[in-house]
């Protein structure tokens, strides 16, 4: 079976689609705040909640059923090390 032709749709469709649901998690968060400590939790679980589908739709692009835009967990960890470099030498940011 390849993805693009399953019901729940191309990859890229739904990393992006978990990308602006993380961003509208953080903005609500942001945008409102919040006057208790349990709408608090509520928005930290959503946001967590989020991210956790977020890293779901990236791994869908690690399976090889996924068709035409494969990504290998090697290519992930190098963007990422590019990243922590770019972080470093802006920043002075250190991984703990």
């Amino acid at each position: 079976m390849d993805f693009t032709t399953a019901d729940m749709g191309d990859p890229l469709d739904i990393l992006a689609e978990e990308c602006g649901e993380v961003i509208q998690a953080i903005m609500k968060h942001r945008r409102f705040g919040h006057t208790s400590a349990q709408s608090a939790a509520e928005a930290r679980q959503r946001i967590v909640q989020e991210i956790g589908d977020l890293v779901v739709a990236v791994s869908l692009l690690q399976d090889p059923r996924c068709g035409a835009f494969l990504v290998t967990p090697e290519e992930i960890a190098t963007a990422a090390e590019r990243k922590y470099d770019k972080l470093r030498a802006l920043f002075g940011y250190r991984r703990p």
